[in-house]
């Protein structure tokens, strides 16, 4: 569950948020099951943050920074993640379907049995990422970056990889 006082520094804006992210660089905050919706949250900071079962549906999010987050079984689903950083981060059995990824960085990711149909990823930078078991129905991977990718048991179906780096990527 969310830590209160997260929450209200989030809903005073971005600039605070990061503002509170730079004054208190020890405390990593809570947002576990926390419903952040149709919001504008434009290059916010969300490094090192507990995301786990977060509702973020419908959120602007370009640019964001969300290295080293666990974003387990959250919705993303029709988030804007343009331009975002989210190196490193869990987002194993996420429900990212239609979710904008354009230019997202997704090195070492753990995407494990996510739920991206349908999601744009082009350009994204899924280096070492861990895909494997995740629904990827629909899914554009134009001139992405999937080098060292894990895509075992994931559902490629009409999935297109059109001039993506597949080398060294592990299919079935």
């Amino acid at each position: 569950m969310a830590k209160i006082e997260h929450i209200e520094i989030l809903n005073q804006g971005v600039a605070i948020w990061n503002q509170w992210r730079k004054d208190h660089p020890a405390i990593l905050p809570d947002l576990c099951e926390a419903v952040i919706t149709f919001k504008d949250l434009s290059h916010i900071n969300l490094r090192q943050t507990q995301l786990k079962r977060a509702i973020l549906s419908s959120t602007k999010l370009p640019g964001a920074d969300f290295t080293g987050s666990d974003i387990r079984e959250a919705d993303l689903g029709r988030a804007d993640l343009s331009q975002a950083n989210l190196n490193n981060a869990n987002l194993s059995a996420s429900y990212l379907v239609e979710t904008n990824l354009r230019g997202a960085v997704l090195t070492n990711s753990n995407l494990t049995a996510a739920n991206l149909t349908a999601a744009k990823l082009h350009n994204a930078n899924l280096r070492g990422a861990n895909l494997s078991k995740a629904n990827l129905r629909g899914a554009s991977f134009n001139v992405a970056n999937l080098e060292f990718t894990d895509l075992r048991e994931a559902n490629i179906d009409l999935t297109d990889f059109a001039g993506a780096n597949t080398e060294n990527t592990i299919f079935d």
